[in-house]
């Protein structure tokens, strides 16, 4: 059981995917497009119906590299 709140770790490349979408602060729909898929696929992912793949790991780590690299230059 839990005592903190720290100790409650996303357990899937899912729940990655939904508090890095929410910690973006952007609709998953937004993020979707970002990433060059739709909205469903990514709803999808989010609820376990479908794969994350390789793929999409390496779309959302080259958006996040980007988005540093935009932060930097601001």
């Amino acid at each position: 059981m839990f005592k903190r709140l720290q100790d409650v770790t996303p357990q899937s490349d899912s729940e990655r995917l939904l508090l890095l979408i929410r910690k973006l602060n952007i609709k998953q729909y937004q993020f979707a497009k970002e990433l060059g898929y739709s909205s469903v696929y990514i709803e999808s992912v989010n609820n376990g119906r479908s794969p994350f793949t390789g793929s999409l790991h390496k779309r959302i780590n080259a958006y996040l590299e980007n988005l540093d690299k935009e932060n930097q230059k601001a």
